[in-house]
């Protein structure tokens, strides 16, 4: 928020420079941003008049103009194009010093000596747009010095105020918090007095007093609507504000001024005499302030005449209704809206003003009485006529009192600051509206109501933080916590993943990064389901309207931009959370193409990555997690993983299922041709590219750590068997059997040979399987051997494997 030191001192009364002010605020928790001089900084600027214009004899967009300051005549070359003879304009005189250290000398502009420069509002610091020179009152007398007539020099001081500090979002909240925080005098502010003028009243209906507890409103007739004064127009410009015109202009001084937001309506646009403060009904819209057509809901409070909505609650007024040059009869509003209400309705509407900005944070209830009474007597100042008396309904919940002692703050806080000090704080805290009262029969124990306007206090807590702001943060001794903190654990899931993660990118995988957030096309082009996504009710876009069903999008989304770019090799997985069905599972994806490694010194060695290749990858990074692999069932009766939101992206005959405990945890395989096509994906390219995805939810456990154990000094023994056992049963099955025999003896099993067909039942496969055996302290023995291999046929029994005879 921009801050004008002058204007702040009419609250308040100090010395200290900006610089300083700067320093005290941050102390205070407000940070400044930055601090920007505004105003006649500057010398040698005088009024001056022009005489004579003639065209640039060298230049189609230049002028060579005769002016003088009452005693001298000047040449002085121009480009502006609002320019005339007989206007009284800011001569800045050779030798002049300008804001930003501009020195003005003299000099030849395109071969014409020029004497000087006319001056325009931002060259002069003044705030004003750079649209041509600024014209000077007509009135004003030649040779005056300007830095004298232009308005009061004053510096701009932008502050950040925190969220929960919403009182502080005007010039008096930020004087108040100086005022009581450094113990300076606040000045006195003169609450005005109107009588009644005989107009008649209006009525107001609040539909419900949660949505807004205060409304005031007051009706002004015969006003003379038109330019500010430059004061007034001075002031706003000074903090960033526009000048409208004099009726409005009021409103933005009494927001910037006591952080108030008003609204004011052409009343002779307004339909009947009684306002209506009610949610909006369905098919309602309103063309705001903005010239936007905005369409409302019951979410939505509006301010209605008899007829239909004139203005957004707390947001933005209506264009019909807005208060122009030609009004004569204004309906003022000032009122206090819930909070909560007024930021949904900004969000959904994705429309803000300075208004939204103060209500969505919370204001003051008691404020806007007080506020309609200052506005009130500015626009009749201003613009004449007559005002009718307030009409006003009132639900105002007072702040509930605090108790708490300075033994309880010094504890909260770990300091030990004098009681007498604490209650010096709650003193001042307390004024303005609040009340502090020391309890009876608790001794050194305080009740404190703080003022209507410090919304964020709240608890003791809050009391303890207003403690420390005040008397210093700096005084708080630091104490080092006498704990040990013991090294922090990662749960099984997050082992599973960072495990996978290291594996994987040992086999040439890179990690990526994508939003959860995708858009409606992209949901629908993996094949997923539209009514069974999880759709976001405020999307930021429309690339981010519905969350992930599965990370392939957004690595199919890498993939287009790589190829865009000229990369086509690359290995790329993501680990995070896909959302479908009204189920968050833990997703691990991948996708592939083109070669492996992409550049390797030997030539030969780089090679296209094919289904092997990442199967294998796959194989080794899920080592030890007990996975199954299968060709991919083309009609699942019970489809895991919801693996129908994916399986549209793979090739049916080129994809492979992994299951765990007979359930289907993960797929990979080619990319579908139709898939590959609908993502934009050249025919070139669509051969090459292979995808996986695994729901690591549906994995329960880790796999054990590898131990080392040391050589045998003894020589081997080996053995070949043949065993038959079905079709369907996998060779990782039989591994498992084997291991499960638990041959304290058996070193290595190998894979020898596959065979099916003659002498071999339909139905059924012969794997040959070559065992090694070794012991570590002493040379191992045919019987030994034999036993051995009698636990391991023993356990192959369990899955359905026999002796081949």
């Amino acid at each position: 928020m921009k801050i004008s030191l002058s204007w702040l001192k009419e609250h308040l009364e100090f010395n200290f420079s900006a610089e300083d002010l700067a320093e005290k605020l941050g102390n205070l928790g407000f940070e400044v941003e930055s601090i920007e001089r505004k105003g006649p900084y500057f010398k040698g600027v005088v009024s001056a008049q022009i005489l004579q214009i003639e065209k640039h004899p060298n230049a189609d967009r230049l002028s060579v103009c005769q002016v003088t300051d009452g005693s001298d005549k000047f040449t002085i070359v121009c480009g502006a194009q609002n320019i005339a003879v007989g206007q009284k304009v800011p001569l800045a005189k050779v030798g002049a010093d300008l804001p930003g250290g501009m020195k003005i000398s003299r000099s030849k502009i395109r071969g014409v000596e020029s004497s000087g420069m006319i001056c325009s509002g931002k060259e002069l610091g003044l705030g004003s747009e750079n649209g041509g020179i600024l014209v000077l009152d007509s009135k004003l007398d030649l040779g005056k010095d300007m830095s004298l007539a232009l308005g009061e020099k004053t510096e701009i001081l932008d502050v950040a105020i925190l969220p929960n500090r919403p009182d502080c979002l005007s010039h008096l909240g930020l004087a108040r918090e100086l005022s009581w925080s450094l113990n300076i005098p606040l000045k006195p502010f003169k609450i005005p007095e109107l009588a009644s003028q005989g107009l008649p009243d209006w009525k107001i209906s609040v539909a419900s007093k949660e949505d807004c507890p205060v409304y005031v409103g007051r009706v002004f007739e015969n006003l003379s609507v038109g330019p500010s004064p430059s004061w007034l127009v001075d002031r706003l410009g000074s903090v960033g504000i526009k000048s409208i015109n004099n009726v409005v202009d009021v409103t933005n001084y009494i927001l910037m001024d006591l952080g108030q937001p008003l609204h004011v309506f052409d009343a002779d646009v307004l339909e009947g005499t009684e306002i209506f403060i009610r949610r909006a009904c369905a098919g309602e819209s309103l063309v705001a302030l903005d010239d936007k057509k905005y369409d409302l809901n019951s979410d939505v409070l509006v301010i209605a005449d008899k007829n239909s909505p004139q203005a957004i609650a707390g947001v933005m007024g209506g264009l019909s209704s807005a208060v122009l040059s030609k009004t004569k009869r204004v309906f003022l509003e000032s009122a206090s809206f819930n909070a909560a209400l007024i930021r949904r309705t900004t969000q959904a509407l994705r429309l803000k003003s300075e208004s939204s900005y103060r209500f969505e944070r919370g204001t003051d209830p008691e404020l806007p009485e007080i506020a309609s009474l200052k506005a009130a007597e500015l626009i009749l100042s201003l613009a004449g006529g007559k005002v009718s008396d307030a009409v006003s309904q009132k639900n105002i919940k007072r702040n509930p009192a605090i108790v708490t002692s300075a033994f309880q703050i010094n504890q909260a806080l770990g300091s030990d600051f004098k009681p007498a000090d604490i209650e010096d704080v709650f003193l001042r805290l307390s004024g303005n509206g609040g009340s502090l009262e020391r309890k009876e029969g608790k001794d050194g124990f305080f009740s404190l109501a703080a003022p209507s306007y410090r919304l964020d206090i709240e608890s003791r807590a809050d009391l303890a933080e207003e403690v420390a702001r005040v008397l210093g943060y700096q005084k708080i001794p630091v104490h080092y916590p006498k704990i040990s903190f013991p090294p922090a654990r990662k749960t099984g899931s997050a082992a599973r993943v960072d495990l996978l993660s290291r594996r994987l990118k040992e086999t040439g995988f890179f990690e990526a990064y994508n939003y959860d957030f995708i858009s409606l096309a992209d949901f629908e082009l993996c094949g997923a389901k539209t009514a069974k996504g999880v759709r976001l009710k405020n999307p930021l876009s429309e690339d981010m309207t519905i969350l992930r069903p599965t990370l392939l999008t957004g690595l199919l989304r890498n993939a287009q931009y790589n190829f865009n770019h000229g990369n086509f090799s690359f290995r790329l997985f993501e680990k995070g959370a896909g959302f479908y069905d009204g189920r968050e599972n833990q997703l691990l994806s991948g996708i592939a193409v083109g070669k492996f490694p992409e550049i390797y010194w030997k030539k030969e060695r780089s090679a296209e990555n094919d289904f092997y290749g990442v199967l294998g990858a796959l194989v080794d990074s899920f080592s030890g997690f007990e996975l199954d692999c299968f060709p991919l069932d083309p009609d699942p009766e019970d489809p895991d993983l919801d693996s129908s939101r994916i399986r549209a992206l793979f090739h049916p005959k080129k994809t492979v299922e992994f299951r765990f405990k007979g359930k289907v945890v993960g797929l990979c395989g080619l990319l579908h041709p139709q898939s590959a096509a609908r993502w934009d994906i050249s025919p070139q390219q669509r051969e090459g590219v292979f995808i996986f995805e695994f729901n690591l939810s549906l994995l329960k456990k880790l796999p054990s750590p590898a131990s080392f154990k040391p050589l045998s000094e003894f020589p081997a023994a080996w053995r070949d068997i043949s065993v038959v056992l079905a079709e369907e049963i996998p060779y990782s099955s039989v591994l498992r059997a084997i291991q499960e025999s638990a041959v304290s003896g058996l070193k290595r099993v190998e894979l020898v040979d596959i065979f099916s067909g003659e002498n071999i039942e339909k139905g059924f496969k012969s794997l040959t399987l070559r065992m090694t055996f070794s012991l570590n302290d002493r040379t191992i023995t045919d019987k030994e051997v034999e036993t051995f291999l009698a636990k391991i046929l023993e356990s192959l029994k369990k899955i359905g494997a026999a002796l081949r005879s």
